[in-house]
């Protein structure tokens, strides 16, 4: 499991191009962002078929005072034989993702193209896990800063 996620780490978006178009940004606004914008990776609760690396911009997105972009950066399947591919083929729940805004239970809330939740997560030690998503699977989202620092 964490030869996977160091694996997606060596994938994370600051080295490359996003992999989907993001929605125009507004000024960074330190006083509104969220203390955990930072880089993570998204993967099922099984931790088998992929993992993908996604950062939580501290950028509102323009227009949407609270909501913050998300950048993906590509996933990597670790079922049969190993290769990357883009988040949204790995998770097609990804598909309409433009946003991310904080829950008021400390969690953090992946938004779609109209503003539906597509995972709200809730906190689990320096993890996050949304039971169920709106796909029916059960998603962790983990800071990759994790990977150096379990604890």
């Amino acid at each position: 499991m964490l030869s996977v996620l160091v694996a997606v780490a060596a994938c994370s978006p600051e080295a490359q191009a996003p992999a989907t178009e993001t929605p125009a940004v507004a000024a960074p606004d330190a006083a509104a962002s969220p203390g955990f914008a930072g880089s993570y990776v998204f993967a099922s609760d099984n931790l088998t078929a992929a993992a993908c690396s996604l950062v939580l911009e501290p950028d509102n997105v323009e227009g949407s005072t609270g909501i913050f972009r998300v950048t993906l950066g590509e996933a990597l399947i670790t079922a049969g034989e190993s290769r990357t591919v883009s988040c949204v083929e790995a998770y097609p729940i990804l598909s309409t993702l433009t946003g991310w805004q904080a829950t008021e239970d400390e969690g953090v809330r992946l938004l779609g193209a109209q503003g539906e939740s597509i995972a709200e997560f809730s906190p689990a030690g320096r993890i996050f896990q949304a039971l169920p998503s709106s796909d029916g699977a059960t998603y962790l989202l983990s800071p990759e800063d994790t990977l150096n620092n379990p604890q």
